[in-house]
């Protein structure tokens, strides 16, 4: 699907906004679902085993105000969305900000797989739903923290 000129809009008032980032000590992800079950279902998934600061959004033109506002560690999103799909976002995101972000595509259509393993990203992640929590775990650990793995090898 094509985007709207809507983040064209938001891109200009965002690029002034973007001097004053905030930092908090955790690793902040961020979900982007526009079912709010998935949202509310993967969230605590996240809070119980790791100290995360996990913020959800339901709307991907929200979300994208956010993470170009905010540090961002991790981004888990819907490959489908109301407006739009995940990796249009993941591009207007890049377009604005030069923070390295990680990303994990959800989908309940496993064809995109290929897409998301396709996209020249570094580390691409993709989880089928209905999504497993010890597979979330295992991948948002993983890519959070392969920083830190890298540094040690």
């Amino acid at each position: 699907m094509k985007l709207d000129g809507t983040f064209d809009v938001r891109a200009k008032k965002l690029q002034d906004h973007n001097k004053t980032k905030i930092r908090s000590y955790q690793k902040r992800v961020v979900i982007v679902d526009d079912c709010p079950k998935m949202t509310n279902y993967l969230k605590p998934i996240l809070e119980s085993d790791y100290q995360l600061e996990v913020i959800t959004f339901n709307d991907e033109y929200e979300a994208v105000d956010y993470i170009t506002a905010y540090d961002v560690d991790l981004v888990i999103i819907d490959i489908n969305l109301n407006d739009t799909n995940g990796m249009s976002v993941k591009r207007v995101i890049k377009s604005l900000s030069s923070a390295d972000i990680s990303y994990i595509f959800i989908s309940q259509d496993v064809n995109y797989r290929s897409l998301v393993e396709n996209s020249g990203d570094d580390f691409p992640a993709f989880i089928q739903k209905p999504v497993a929590s010890a597979v979330l775990k295992k991948t948002v650990y993983n890519l959070l923290y392969r920083e830190s793995y890298q540094n040690i090898v």
